[in-house]
This record gives C-alpha cells, sequence and structure tokens, in this order.
C-alpha cells in the first residue's frame, strides 16, 4: 500500500512538472479566442455609447446653463452665435467655461432659438437603439432638415421647459401651407416657397411653414 501511495504522488508530481496537456492547451486558447473576438465586436458599441453619454452629459450643461441665462437676461434665451465657435472660453461665460461641442464632429451642437422664450439643442446620438430617442418621439429624426430628405438631421435633443425637442420646430409658427393649390402649392422642405418671409420652409407633410436654419 506505501508503494502504490508513493508510485501514485510521483505520478502527479510528474503530471504537473510536464505542465498542460495539447488538449487543454487547445480549450485554453478557444476560449481567449472567444473573448478577443466578442470584445472586438462589442468594442465599437461600447464606444458608441461612452460617446453618446458624453453627448448627453454635454446637453444637461447645456440646459442649466441656458435656464440660468434666461433668469439673469429679462427671461429671454441668447441667441445661437455665441455657440458658434468650439471651446470659445469667453462666448457664454459665466454661465459655462467653455462652448460645448460634439467630440467627434468637432462642431458646435446645433442650437436653435425660436423666440425669447423657446429653444431647441440637438444632436445625433450614434447607438440608434438608444430608447430615449422614442421617448422623445425622434426615431424618424427630429430638428431641421438641411438635406431635403422630410427628415430631421438629428435623434436627440433637449429644450426649454414649454417645448419637446421631438416636436417639428416651429410647430405652429409661420403661415399654414395649402398642398396643391395653385398657385401657392407647397413643396416640402424647400425654403420660403408657399411660406412668407426668409428663413421659413414647408414642414415634410406639407401643413405648416416652419423655421430653418437651411434656410436663412
Amino acid at each position: 500500500m506505501k508503494r502504490a501511495g508513493a508510485l501514485r504522488r510521483i505520478s502527479l508530481t510528474h503530471r504537473s512538472q510536464a505542465g498542460l496537456t495539447l488538449t487543454e492547451v487547445l480549450v485554453v486558447g478557444l476560449i481567449l479566442a472567444i473573448l478577443i473576438i466578442t470584445s472586438l465586436i462589442n468594442a465599437p458599441k461600447f464606444i458608441a455609447r461612452a460617446n453618446d453619454g458624453r453627448r448627453k452629459s454635454d446637453l444637461e450643461a447645456y440646459r442649466i446653463a441656458l435656464e440660468r441665462y434666461y433668469e439673469e437676461n429679462s427671461k429671454c434665451y441668447p441667441d445661437a452665435s455665441l455657440f458658434s465657435e468650439c471651446n470659445s472660453i469667453t462666448a457664454f461665460s459665466p454661465y459655462l467655461p467653455k462652448v460645448l461641442c460634439d467630440l467627434q464632429t468637432k462642431k458646435p451642437y446645433t442650437y436653435i432659438k425660436e423666440n425669447c422664450s423657446t429653444y431647441k439643442l440637438y444632436t445625433a446620438l450614434e447607438d440608434s437603439t438608444d430608447p430615449d430617442i422614442t421617448k422623445l418621439g425622434c426615431a424618424s429624426g427630429c430638428g431641421p432638415d438641411t438635406n431635403g430628405d422630410g427628415k430631421g438631421d438629428y435623434n436627440y435633443g433637449i429644450s426649454s421647459g414649454n417645448t419637446n425637442p421631438g416636436n417639428p420646430i416651429g410647430t405652429g409658427v409661420g403661415a399654414t401651407c395649402t398642398i396643391n393649390r395653385i398657385p401657392n402649392r407647397c413643396y416640402p422642405n424647400l425654403c420660403n416657397t408657399c411660406c412668407s418671409g426668409n428663413g421659413y420652409r414647408c414642414s415634410a407633410a406639407g401643413t405648416l411653414c416652419i423655421p430653418d436654419v437651411a434656410c436663412q
């Protein structure tokens, strides 16, 4: 019995000194490969969500700053010209340390002042499955339509408390369009066609004249 026990200990010792078997090496390699492939597949999604988190944080910082400005400046939101230069430390001081811009496009977020008491601020989230997009009503696009495809260029935004960023810009503002009424036929998304005044276009549905920065 003592001899058998000794032989068993020698066998185990020899096996441990010999290292992993080929099968064990292959299994470990397969597991590592799966982990690497999974991380590579998911990496863009994680990066996109991180970028979107930054965008949302920036817009929330704007929300606080804009409300401070509104209270301290005769109940009127600032003009868009203040946000035209990225990283400017003077344009919107002391309400923000600098003008915040999209971390990828390096361009200012799209700010629209409809009147003294109404503003909307837009960005485009990379993760199209973000539930906030649907909550805002921006699944089919929000904000200005600069490429004429009938959809807003953005999918996320904030706005003054009396509006929703998912609603068409300038809803109810300007003239009412009448479709196919000659000679005032409404051509959706074309500047100043059927709509009176510079900076207006017909909505995608062809029913309202709405402000559009592309028409200015």
